[in-house]
């Protein structure tokens, strides 16, 4: 369903974009129409409205490449979201389909050989745009904020850039509530759960040596345990008890409490903490590894 709902938003923010960039490319080249039967249109005129609107499709495509990205990171920060891969490839062919549209329409349109292979050439350099500000974005989102943070805020979306001052305490809140919507303490397990293994999956690689984060990742990292912490405080004893008796104790002194104390350490720079809450993360996996199948079917699945 999360996937259905991303593609239905790109595919609604599209004709959007189509529109918001159809109207500013006819105020800047409108005034050019006043030159269109002169022979010799004064090149003073002429070169800087051509210059302006070429800079105005440059961003305006870097734009919605930084929209395709925040909106990828939005739905990918969801816990129950883990093909985030799927989704990377998805915002990727919305980025890059939407100039291929538009050329399509313009070659449609043209009236000579010559305009269809002046649309061509537009389009290969706005696609490259688009695509090199979809990679840069990707890899490092924070700096797409300064020139196009303003126009991502309307939507929300500037709260999902992983920056050390970028809404880490709305993402954790906007997950907890997508958690509480669910209706069930079975739904919250999951969502703390997840969110702990992705955490976990960012510090180690697949041979469980440590990963050296960069600013962002860690970031995100420590987005995910707050998430999962603020989902496990929705979880009442009793429900956990109902599937183990000592589950209450292993949920919350020995899960929640070892990512909290980890995450603390981080914070605040102390490996001792880092270590204990590690030392309580592992209790908690020798009691998941005697209790497996029963924690699967009334936790997870």
């Amino acid at each position: 369903m999360n996937f259905i709902f991303f593609n239905i938003v790109l595919l609604l923010a599209g004709f959007l974009a189509v529109l918001i960039f159809s109207i500013g490319l006819m105020a800047f080249l409108a005034p050019m129409a006043l030159f269109a039967k002169s022979k010799s249109p004064p090149k003073a005129v002429m070169l800087p409205l051509l210059g302006i609107a070429g800079i105005y499709q440059i961003y305006f495509w870097g734009f919605w490449s930084a929209f395709c990205v925040a909106m990828t990171l939005k739905f990918t920060h969801k816990p129950e979201v883990t093909w985030n891969w799927l989704y990377w490839i998805t915002g990727f062919i919305w980025c890059t389909s939407l100039i291929g549209w538009l050329a399509h329409k313009e070659k449609q349109s043209s009236q000579s050989l010559e305009e269809a292979r002046g649309i061509q050439k537009g389009t290969t350099l706005y696609s490259l745009v688009a695509v090199v500000a979809f990679l840069v974005f990707s890899f490092f989102p924070s700096i797409l904020l300064p020139p196009y943070g303003w126009a991502l805020k309307p939507f929300g979306l500037h709260r999902y850039i992983d920056t050390k001052d970028a809404g880490n305490a709305v993402i954790t809140e906007s997950v907890h509530s997508h958690a509480l919507k669910s209706g069930s303490e079975k739904a919250l397990c999951k969502t703390t759960i997840i969110s702990f293994i992705k955490a976990h999956r960012m510090m180690s690689d697949d041979k469980g040596r440590v990963v050296q984060l960069s600013a962002d990742e860690e970031a995100q990292m420590k987005n995910f345990i707050r998430s999962g912490i603020t989902a496990a405080s929705g979880v009442s004893d009793s429900y956990l008890r109902g599937i183990h008796p000592d589950l209450p104790k292993e949920f919350r002194e020995h899960l929640v409490e070892g990512w909290r104390l980890y995450l603390n350490g981080l914070e605040s720079s102390e490996p001792r903490k880092q270590i204990e809450g590690i030392q309580l993360i592992q209790r908690w996996e020798i009691f998941k590894g005697k209790n497996a199948d029963l924690l699967y079917e009334s936790l997870i699945k």
